[in-house]
C-alpha cells in the first residue's frame, strides 16, 4: 500500500485519513459526529465515489473509498473546510483543526478490501473507546448490520462478498470481526507520524512529569497505587498522552505507571470523557505537549 500523489485517481481503491491538529479532537460531542456524516452522506455521492467503509474518531477520521470521477482531494476539502468552520464556530476556537493534508493511500482492493473494513470498524475497539464495534455508532459498522440510512455508502454490496446469503452474510461478516479483535497497528494499512524511536520513553517520561506538575499532582503519586478520584484523573490524562502523542505502545506506558495493558485501555476512555467535557483542559495539555521541557 503505497502514498501517491493526489491526482484524479479515478477507480482507484483509496483509504483517505484526516488528523486533528497535534492531536486534538475533531469532535466533541454527539452533534459533532452527526454533522460530519450529514456531511459526509452529502459529498460521498456528489464526488461519485463508492464508499465502503469509514470511521469518525475524536481525533481523526478513516474513509475507504473508491475514487468517482471527482479527484478525493476535492472531497476532502469541502469536508474538512465545511467541518472546520462549524467546529470553530460553535467551539468558539480559532486556527486550524485538521493536521496539515489529509493522507491517501492506494490499495489492492482484491487484497485489501475486507482485512480495512475490518480495520476500520474495530478502530475505535483498539483505542478503547468501547468493548466491540456494536457499542460505537460513528463507523458504517451498523450499515453492515443492516440499520437504516446508509444508502450512500455500499455496506450491503461489501456484505454479499461474505456470502450471498444475507443470514449466512452476517454470521461471517461478525466471525471475521472476532478474529480481527487481537489485531494491532498495521503500518502496511496506514503510517503513524512520528512514530516512537529510541529514547522515546525517556522524552514522554520528561513531558509527563510536567503534566503532572500542571494537574497539581507529581510523578511519584501517579505511579503510585493510590485510586482517588485526582490521582486517577491525573493517571488517565498522562496515559492519554503517552499513548496520543507519544505514540507509545500501551505495554510501554503500562509499564511506565506500573499497571497493566487493560488498566491502561480503561484510562484512555476516561481521559476522552474527562477531556470532552473539559475544552479547556485539552488545549492547555496540547499545549503543554507541543511545548520544549525548561532547561
Amino acid at each position: 500500500m503505497a502514498r501517491v500523489a493526489r491526482g484524479s485517481l479515478e477507480g482507484a481503491f483509496c483509504h483517505l485519513i484526516a488528523r486533528g491538529n497535534r492531536g486534538q479532537h475533531i469532535f466533541v460531542d454527539e452533534a459533532d459526529y452527526r454533522r460530519f456524516v450529514a456531511d459526509l452522506s452529502w459529498e460521498i455521492p456528489r464526488a461519485g465515489c463508492r464508499l465502503y467503509a469509514y470511521v469518525l474518531m475524536p481525533n481523526h477520521i478513516h474513509l475507504l473509498a473508491e475514487v468517482g470521477n471527482e479527484p478525493p482531494g476535492k472531497l476532502m476539502q469541502r469536508l474538512l473546510t465545511s467541518h472546520a468552520r462549524y467546529f470553530n464556530t460553535r467551539h468558539q476556537q480559532t486556527g486550524h483543526l485538521f493536521q496539515g493534508r489529509y493522507q491517501a493511500l492506494v490499495c489492492e482492493r482484491d487484497s485489501y478490501l475486507l482485512e480495512l473494513v475490518r480495520y476500520l470498524h474495530l478502530n475505535p475497539v483498539r483505542a478503547g473507546l468501547c468493548s466491540e464495534a456494536d457499542e460505537w455508532p460513528w463507523s458504517s459498522h451498523p450499515y453492515y448490520l443492516g440499520a437504516t440510512g446508509g444508502e450512500w455508502t455500499v455496506a450491503k454490496e461489501a456484505l454479499e462478498l461474505f456470502a450471498a446469503d444475507r443470514r449466512r452474510a452476517l454470521q461471517a461478516y461478525r466471525r471475521f470481526l472476532g478474529d480481527g479483535m487481537a489485531m494491532g497497528h498495521r503500518p502496511d494499512f496506514y503510517p503513524r507520524r512520528h512514530a516512537p524511536g529510541a529514547g522515546s520513553e525517556a522524552r514522554a517520561k520528561a513531558v509527563l512529569v510536567r503534566l503532572c506538575k500542571t494537574l497539581g499532582t507529581d510523578w511519584e503519586q501517579v505511579c503510585s497505587p493510590l485510586n482517588d478520584r485526582a490521582t486517577s484523573a491525573a493517571r488517565a490524562l498522562a496515559a492519554w498522552v503517552a499513548v496520543r502523542h507519544a505514540n507509545l505502545p500501551r505495554d510501554a506506558v503500562g509499564q511506565l505507571f506500573s499497571r497493566h495493558r487493560s488498566s491502561v485501555a480503561r484510562a484512555l476512555v476516561r481521559a476522552e470523557a474527562i477531556l470532552a467535557a473539559d475544552p479547556a483542559l485539552h488545549r492547555k495539555i496540547l499545549s503543554l505537549t507541543s511545548s520544549k521541557p525548561h532547561t
